[in-house]
């Protein structure tokens, strides 16, 4: 990992090397494989994403994901991995952490927290959903068709 230097760049995709305001505006300049670092701070909003990729906190502080009420945190399209590492993901109201058809989607070492009906994801047939190292509150049911789930305790 990268280290980023000036306090005011809160998102950079480490292999381009370009800081940008907002999750989204990263992960939408990724390629595959691409690792988009976030610092600390509050992101409202909810990430879509249609590549493989990685989206970890670094530095000091609590980077904080919290899509608007009743939406999902993370929407992945396609055939893809990824990967959230030690981010703090908010969901209030009907929000769902995950939603994809047919994605493999990591999260590791986050804490998540559900007010309301949130839910853990919203998966289809094909996706997976692997939670591993996680602290997750205040969540209702996941709604799974047939789709594996992995979760860990490390």
């Amino acid at each position: 990992m990268t280290a980023i230097d000036a306090a005011d760049e809160r998102v950079r995709n480490v292999r381009l090397d370009v800081t940008y305001d907002t999750i989204q505006d990263a992960i939408d300049e990724a390629t595959d494989g691409d690792v988009i670092a976030v610092r600390a701070g509050s992101y409202c909003e909810t990430l879509r994403c249609d590549r493989s990729l990685t989206i970890e906190a670094i530095g000091d502080g609590v980077a904080v994901v919290m899509p608007p009420p009743n939406w999902n945190a993370l929407v992945a399209y396609g055939d893809h991995k990824i990967t959230m590492k030690g981010l703090a993901i908010y969901l209030l109201g009907t929000s769902t952490l995950a939603v994809s058809d047919r994605a493999t989607i990591s999260i590791i070492g986050c804490s998540v927290r559900g007010e309301g009906e949130a839910t853990l994801g919203d998966l289809g047939a094909r996706a997976q959903l692997r939670i591993v190292g996680t602290a997750i509150s205040g969540l209702g049911p996941l709604a799974v068709e047939a789709s594996p789930v992995a979760l860990a305790v490390a």
